[in-house]
């Protein structure tokens, strides 16, 4: 890839390059470290923050491919959950493989794709309330 293309291409993407990368930071964290958060205690809190997280980063593509490239909500879709369920499943089994301290977990995967899907909905019903 030349340079101007690489540039072009982080220039065009940098909302979601950005969420990538606080997801990758954020969940690739050694377990010993999360453990003495203050929200360590709230129950399923870790479920909710791989919600927000995803949900934020099928914004953050949706956004950029909008304004990148002419295609169709349908393939804005595809491409949220293609990326997510990649993004997400990749995580957990690095998790699981490569992290002390850490495991995946299937739940942390199903709250990554809801957060995804739950964008999706919210996206299908702003594009219908604009048509109307």
């Amino acid at each position: 890839m030349k340079i101007n293309t690489c540039h072009t291409f982080c220039r065009n993407y940098i909302k979601s390059i950005a969420v990538f990368i606080l997801i990758c930071v954020l969940c690739f964290i050694p377990g010993n470290s999360t453990k003495t958060s203050i929200f360590a205690n709230i129950p399923h809190f870790d479920k909710w923050v791989h919600f927000g997280l995803f949900f934020v980063f099928a914004f953050s593509i949706s956004s950029d491919i909008s304004k990148a490239l002419k295609v169709q909500k349908k393939q804005i879709i595809l491409i949220i959950c293609l990326f997510s369920a990649l993004l997400g499943g990749s995580i957990e089994l690095v998790q699981h493989f490569f992290i002390p301290s850490r495991s995946g977990d299937i739940y942390d995967f199903f709250a990554d794709i809801a957060g995804c899907l739950v964008f999706i909905l919210v996206l299908i019903f702003l594009g219908k309330k604009k048509n109307t």
